[in-house]
């Protein structure tokens, strides 16, 4: 029953993760899918008899013991449990899925390469989700707002949605959240063993199906992550060369051709809108801070939010800065046991002898973690998924380190 049960456990997670990245929510209509496929995923990892160590038991404990405490401090605090649970399960999943992704690496259920590839195959298959929704609406004169709401209700969610110019729009799907590091491990395809699974030709269309997804995202921070992974993967891809040479290319073509698209381009990073988005960042700073400071140490709890400034009304703790929001909801106890996790996460990346791996993948990590300071990404199970990318690189550092020939003959000795 074991080795069926690591087999199915496999094939399991990798379908969780992926959902992870496409869906807009749990929920097809009343059914939480995600729920049912995470507690499917849960038992067969039970059922596969793995090894954790008790080191690795007693951090997920103490991990479990005071995100209750913080969720009591909350519905306390708010009089309230609905903002304090939908908190608390979005953090609960996020430290969740790259937990599992350690174990399943570790009883060697799944390759780190299985990880990659999904990452890859989710964030092409909305891409590409992405270009068909767009060419239907064009072509049949429907409403695209309309549409992406429309889609939004079957999923018991809310598709953000704005015009770009002509048949383009702009709506973020969880998904777009890795497409930065969908690219850079295409990019890097050797190096992460994907150059197998995906051929230059299909890489090709891949990256171009990425930067597609990218471009009509909703967040101006995940097409400059984007564009920082093709230019950190440079100087290690002749792949990451040619794509910014035709993308200077390109540039000069619309330049010289077609002053509507320069517009459109432009508009996409700087409008009215982007400007008003941007003042709204510098209005909930003082904001947030001053409910921080009303109780620094340990905070207010979890789904705490400031009473007179609430961005979204449907999760009211959500907010562009959600490092000052998360500051302002565990205080600089919760945020210090947030970064031991993190460091956990990137030790690979710190301490491990330098070279063009662990230094890219700190650049990507750092990059993933500001993007905290700029909108509230870094807690759902997208983020989870993307943390398992992370989680997926250094284990795979740390085992290719262990086995090089001048670790065994030191260790030998």
């Amino acid at each position: 029953m074991s080795a069926l049960a690591k087999t199915l456990s496999g094939f399991a997670f990798q379908i969780f993760l992926f959902l992870s990245l496409v869906m807009p929510s749990g929920h097809i209509g009343s059914i939480n899918v995600k729920l049912i496929s995470f507690i499917v995923v849960l038992a067969l990892i039970l059922l596969s008899n793995v090894n954790v160590s008790l080191n690795y038991l007693v951090a997920v404990l103490c991990a479990f013991i005071a995100s209750i405490i913080w969720l009591a401090m909350g519905i306390n605090n708010l009089g309230s449990v609905a903002m304090p649970v939908a908190q608390l399960r979005a953090i609960d999943i996020t430290i969740l899925i790259p937990m599992f992704t350690y174990i399943v690496l570790k009883n060697e259920i799944l390759a780190p390469k299985n990880i990659y590839s999904i990452i890859i195959y989710a964030v092409t298959f909305i891409g590409a989700t992405k270009l068909l929704l767009l060419l239907y609406a064009a072509t049949m004169h429907i409403d695209f707002i309309g549409l992406t709401q429309s889609i939004g209700r079957y999923f018991d969610t809310q598709i953000m949605t704005m015009p770009i110019g002509g048949f383009l729009y702009r709506f973020e799907m969880p998904s777009d959240l890795a497409g930065p590091i969908a690219i850079y491990s295409l990019l890097l395809g050797k190096s992460f063993g994907l150059d197998r699974t995906f051929g230059k030709r299909s890489a090709h269309i891949l990256i171009m199906v990425i930067i597609f997804t990218a471009f009509t995202s909703y967040s101006r921070y995940i097409w400059a992550d984007l564009v920082a992974a093709i230019i950190i993967a440079t100087p290690y891809s002749r792949i990451a060369r040619q794509y910014l040479l035709a993308f200077g290319l390109f540039a000069g073509l619309i330049i010289a051709l077609d002053h509507a698209w320069i517009q459109a381009f432009i508009s996409r990073f700087s409008s009215s809108a982007t400007v008003i988005s941007d003042n709204i960042r510098l209005k909930e700073l003082p904001i947030l801070l001053k409910q921080f400071e009303t109780s620094p140490i340990i905070g207010h709890g979890l789904g705490f939010h400031a009473p007179h400034f609430i961005r979204d009304q449907h999760d009211k703790f959500s907010y562009e800065l959600q490092w000052v929001a998360l500051l302002m909801q565990i205080g600089v106890v919760g945020v210090a046991g947030i970064m031991a996790l993190l460091t956990l996460v990137a030790r690979p990346f710190l301490f491990l002898p330098l070279n063009k791996m662990n230094v890219t993948l700190l650049i990507m990590f750092t990059l993933w973690i500001v993007s905290g300071f700029f909108n509230p990404y870094l807690t759902s199970s997208a983020a989870g998924a993307i943390f398992s990318f992370f989680v997926a690189a250094g284990y795979s550092l740390r085992h290719k380190h262990s086995n090089s020939p001048n670790v065994r003959l030191r260790n030998a000795l």
